[in-house]
Formats: C-alpha cells, sequence, structure tokens
C-alpha cells in the first residue's frame, strides 16, 4: 500500500459515506414519486421531469460511489454485471421464446389483467420489466455468491 493510497483513505470514505447517504435519499423520493403516480388518476406528464431529475443525480452519486471502492470491490461487480447479467438476459430470452411460442390466448390472460389495457401496452411494459429486472436480479444473486463465498 502505498502512502498515496493511506492519505486517500479519509477522503475515499467519506466520498462513499456521502454516495451512499444520497442514494438511499434518491431511492426514497423514487418511491414516493412513484408512490404518488400510483395514487394518481390525473395525467403523468408532470412526472416525468422529477423522476429524471431524480434518476440523474442518482447517476452521478453512483459514479462517485464506484469511484471509492478499491479495486477488489469494483473487480466484483464487474464480475457479477458480466455474468449475473447475462444469466439474467438468458433466462429473460428463454421466456421470450416461451411466451412466442406459448398459446397467445392465455399469455394475454394474464397480462392484459395486470396491465390494464392494449395487448401492446401490455407486451411493451412486460418486456421492459423483463429486460431490465432479470440481468440486475442476475447480477444481485452473483454478486451476493461472490463475497459470500470470498468471506
Amino acid at each position: 500500500m502505498s502512502i498515496s493510497q493511506v492519505q486517500n483513505a479519509p477522503r475515499r470514505d467519506r466520498l462513499r459515506r456521502e454516495s451512499v447517504i444520497g442514494l438511499r435519499i434518491c431511492a426514497g423520493l423514487m418511491f414516493a414519486l412513484g408512490f404518488a403516480v400510483g395514487l394518481s388518476r390525473l395525467n403523468l406528464n408532470w412526472a416525468v421531469w422529477p423522476i429524471g431529475a431524480v434518476c440523474a443525480v442518482g447517476l452521478v452519486l453512483s459514479f462517485r460511489w464506484f469511484l471509492s471502492l478499491d479495486e477488489v470491490a469494483r473487480q466484483a461487480h464487474y464480475v457479477s454485471w458480466f455474468w449475473g447479467g447475462s444469466c439474467g438476459f438468458a433466462v429473460a430470452v428463454a421466456l421470450f421464446v416461451g411466451a412466442v411460442l406459448a398459446p397467445a390466448g392465455w399469455l394475454e390472460q394474464v397480462l392484459l389483467p395486470w396491465w390494464g389495457g392494449s395487448p401492446a401496452r401490455a407486451g411493451f411494459f412486460t418486456g421492459a420489466l423483463v429486460a431490465t429486472v432479470l440481468p440486475v436480479l442476475g447480477y444481485v444473486l452473483w454478486w451476493m455468491a461472490f463475497w459470500l463465498r470470498r468471506r
């Protein structure tokens, strides 16, 4: 360990602490905005700008947090995104193939009441949800396994 790493340790810890606090605030704001949108029966165009602003702040804070990590933690995140995201995406592709090969009536009966509306809207939102949630879920599971195995 070099002397510059020792001197930068308090700065790195402060940066990490501030970033985590900021990300928690962003998560709370996103939850509150999502709750407000869910309760609102009005036009939802008003929610685009606040949600976009919170996402932008969260992105900047996550960059700051990532820069505060040491090399081992960064490598763990790289590996987790590659393998976990790839496995999650493979599950998403398998679900897509299954949905294409399944009878359309069954799939529409499940999705339309959930998303409420047209088949195009239900298909779009389900695809967007599956394409984002499964790789993130794979990342989280791979990351947890990576760190639990190393402890």
